[in-house]
């Protein structure tokens, strides 16, 4: 082909373009949307939402099935009445009904009266290798003569002091002189085993099973042959980290030990469980990750046809009949408060602390042997040395300042392989400054009680920013920085520079940016961004923050929110030993905010639930006590409601899941498998009553 000539066109050389109609891609070309005025449903109605469709069709479903299976009327009306009382009778038999304790797993029936308690505790036989690990283990606990421990015993003693002295109680000067005296001589007695009623059967592990459940599992010797490790999967309230080393052994824990007591207890075969429905009560102040564990847990290990979960304090509401209150659930090794309005939990007012009655027991031990106690063998790594004092604390112990004197008591004292041995001993304020110690909570040993939190199990994440999205509460925020040893002092920092800018000013008299630029808070700490202004109440928040060298609008859109920069700097290992008056005064502090007379209505509508305390005598009016001192007596009264007559205040909470679910709204709560294929936790959001 010869050369093109110069300043012809490309046509005269042979080169013409031709449409042939072909498209450059057979994908197909999306218009561009305006950016300027645009609108999307996506979401915006209740028929575009798969579980809230769903809802709609079962309720129509209901409703045709009812209408074609109506009676027909009898001559007889007595005949119908009976056949409706029978159906109320069989409400709830088909639903089970899940409290997980941190010492002991309550289940049963929605139907029943009462529940089922074992221990929720499992038993694995060591090799001869792994016992010789635990063995060498270091011991659990610190001894009576801990100079932290002597210094706290020291403030309770001057505590215990100044209100006996207010109460004009006398106290004998010489009373610990009394009992020091009598207990250096006390001698046991032996009792022979047929004159023992109460002589406890030792379990047999002659045949070496690999695993043991619930009490047997306590009553295992602890030099049996061959060893056995106990297992406690839950502990302070949360997952039990510390002694796991995989999820899936944890998970499977639990498994079992439902499992285990549904086929003991309640006589269930697991095969059968496809036809029941679970209800699981979670905490209040709940951490993401274990709620969706323990739902995918009770569906694919368990095969419940049907899950729904309730809040502690909420269900206590239930099972108590009351409507609003401040729930103060006190319980083995977790205390939780929360107050409920017209049955729904207020969010910022949600408290958890890692302490209960198995504290006080520890407490109250360490005093007797300061006492002398004459059982010098003492040795709580022991499970019957540990019952031992769970019955003493039981039986002795009292905040009834009229009976705080020198007494005579006497117990039993059972080990396997020797005879029961009956000692008798004198005590005198110890009785009364081991529930003293939940307002002094220094005294605990909460060094290594969450140690190890979200070593298995990671914080909850958000999929979009990769924010922490763990339920969030003003109150427990606050406490953290507060009494936390190991807060961050960022968080405090930033608490403050928070409210000093939520705080009114006066009106700038310039008409210059740069003004009011200057009024809002743009300062960061550590390198983490101020929020302009405090959170709404709820979880769902999302006040700006303010970030330093941009305008307003950027610093709106960019900064996250009070709630995401909280929970970033709080430290889930790290222990909060805040006092029960002052943790109390500080969640209804944050229902005071909104309402004051809604906060002054909480302060005259406490009730106290779970087995740590509540059993104690005169333990409600300590509290009120404590709460008014610090509240200030002319600022309302404080009262603490008794529970329900002939309820057991451990029960409490599962009775009123039990409640709950006989209720015609528990029917837009349920979690089907399906669902939980398709969405797994995203469908909780529309089966609760509480923001999840």
């Amino acid at each position: 082909m010869p050369p093109a000539k110069k300043g012809t066109k490309p046509s005269d050389n042979g080169l013409k373009r031709i449409d042939n109609k072909y498209k450059l891609t057979s994908f197909p070309q999306a218009v561009a949307i305006n950016q300027k005025n645009y609108y999307t449903e996506y979401l915006k109605r209740d028929d575009q939402a798969m579980i809230l469709r769903q809802l709609v069709e079962e309720s129509a479903k209901a409703k045709e099935s009812t209408r074609q299976d109506e009676p027909v009327k009898h001559a007889d009306d007595e005949m119908d009445i009976d056949e409706k009382e029978e159906e109320e009778e069989t409400q709830g038999s088909k639903d089970i009904v899940i409290h997980l304790g941190s010492r002991n797993l309550r289940i049963g029936l929605a139907s029943d009266t009462y529940p089922k308690t074992i221990p929720n505790v499992i038993a694995y036989k060591l090799s001869p290798a792994e016992a010789q690990v635990f063995d060498a283990a270091e011991p659990k606990f610190k001894s009576a003569e801990d100079p932290d421990f002597a210094l706290i015993h020291k403030e309770v003693s001057q505590d215990f002091k100044d209100r006996m002295r207010f109460y004009k109680r006398r106290v004998a000067s010489n009373s610990h002189d009394s009992v020091l005296s009598y207990n250096k001589r006390a001698v046991y007695e032996d009792i022979p085993d047929h004159n023992d009623p109460y002589r406890l059967e030792w379990t047999d592990v002659s045949v070496a099973p690999t695993i043991i459940i619930g009490e047997k599992a306590l009553r295992i010797p602890p030099r049996s042959i061959p060893r056995y490790r106990l297992l406690w999967p839950i502990q302070h309230g949360y997952f039990n980290e510390a002694d796991y080393t995989s999820t899936r052994q944890l998970i499977g824990d639990i498994a079992m030990i439902i499992e285990h007591a549904i086929q003991s207890e309640l006589n269930i075969a697991k095969s059968d469980l496809s036809t029941y429905s679970a209800v699981l009560v979670i905490p209040d102040l709940y951490d993401k990750v274990e709620v969706s564990e323990l739902i995918d847990m009770l569906f694919r290990e368990l095969r419940f046809l049907k899950v729904g979960i309730i809040q502690e304090s909420v269900a206590a509401t239930f099972g108590a009949g009351i409507s609003s209150a401040c729930v103060v659930d006190i319980g083995a090794q977790k205390t939780a408060i929360s107050c409920i309005d017209e049955g729904l939990c207020v969010v910022d007012s949600r408290v958890n602390l890692p302490f209960g009655g198995d504290d006080i027991t520890l407490a109250l031990s360490k005093m007797l042997q300061l006492s002398q106690f004459p059982y010098a063998e003492l040795n709580l790594t022991y499970q019957y040395d540990w019952a031992l004092m769970e019955d003493i604390k039981s039986r002795f112990c009292t905040t009834n300042d009229a009976d705080i004197t020198v007494q005579l008591y006497n117990f039993y004292q059972r080990t396997p392989g020797r005879q029961a041995r009956k000692y008798t001993f004198k005590t005198f304020d110890e009785v009364m400054l081991a529930p003293m110690t939940y307002f002094f909570p220094d005294i605990f040993e909460n060094d290594n009680k969450l140690k190890k939190r979200h070593t298995l199990f990671e914080r909850s994440t958000d999929i979009y920013d990769g924010t922490h999205n763990d339920p969030y509460s003003e109150a427990q925020v606050s406490l953290y920085s507060r009494y936390a040893s190991g807060a961050n002092s960022a968080l405090a920092q930033m608490q403050r520079q928070t409210a000093q800018a939520s705080t009114p000013k006066p009106p700038v008299k310039s008409s210059t940016l740069s003004h009011i630029q200057e009024d809002t808070p743009t300062s960061s700490v550590a390198g983490t961004p101020v929020p302009e202004a405090p959170p709404a109440t709820g979880t769902g928040s999302t006040s700006g923050a303010g970030v330093a060298g941009g305008n307003a609008a950027t610093r709106a859109a960019a900064g996250p929110s009070m709630q995401a920069l909280s929970l970033a700097l709080m430290d889930t290992s790290v222990v909060i030993p805040a006092p029960l008056d002052r943790a109390i005064i500080e969640s209804i502090s944050q229902v005071s905010k909104s309402d004051e007379a809604r906060g002054k209505r909480m302060y005259e509508n406490i009730i106290m639930v779970g087995g740590g305390a509540s059993s104690m005598p005169a333990f409600n009016r300590l509290l009120e006590d404590r709460v008014s001192m610090w509240k200030g007596w002319a600022t309302g009264s404080v009262m603490v409601m008794p529970t329900p007559r002939d309820m057991d205040p451990t029960l409490l909470v599962w009775k009123g899941a039990s409640v709950f679910v006989k209720l015609k709204i528990a029917s837009e709560v349920w979690i089907g498998s399906r669902d939980w294929d398709l969405l797994g936790s995203r469908c909780l959001q529309y089966k609760c009553l509480f923001l999840y």
